[in-house]
């Protein structure tokens, strides 16, 4: 059930199946900011870059019935940020070279891929 609501709320916003996107753009910001733009990061952003999704969620933890809104995304002006500044970090936590690919910025999470595809979340 939750793979089919996740492939819903990616479609909503723009992913389609086999979808391979230019993804130039990330390869120079990453690469001027000193990452290594490696096969895997390349892969991801193909299929799941420029996305941005926007929904409601329930923060009961806040308050009972409270309901926030809650924004993913893997666009480029959303990931320069936080490439800028988590580099060195991400590498000192998990001791392998990463690239950040999405941002759920609700709970502050940045997503990063390894070069052997493992994904880690800051």
């Amino acid at each position: 059930m939750l793979i089919e609501i996740a492939k819903q709320q990616l479609q909503k916003a723009g992913w389609y199946e086999g979808r391979k996107i230019d993804v130039s753009h990330y390869e120079k910001m990453f690469t001027e900011l000193g990452y290594e733009f490696f096969p895997a990061a390349r892969r991801f952003l193909e299929e799941f870059g420029d996305l941005y999704i926007n929904d409601k969620v329930k923060c009961d933890y806040i308050e009972p019935g409270c309901i926030c809104e809650d924004e993913s995304s893997t666009e480029l002006k959303q990931l320069s940020y936080f490439a800028a500044v988590d580099r060195k970090r991400m590498f000192k936590k998990v001791g392998q070279k990463t690239v950040p690919v999405a941002v759920v910025r609700y709970m502050s999470i940045v997503i990063h891929i390894s070069k052997g595809r493992k994904i880690f979340c800051k």
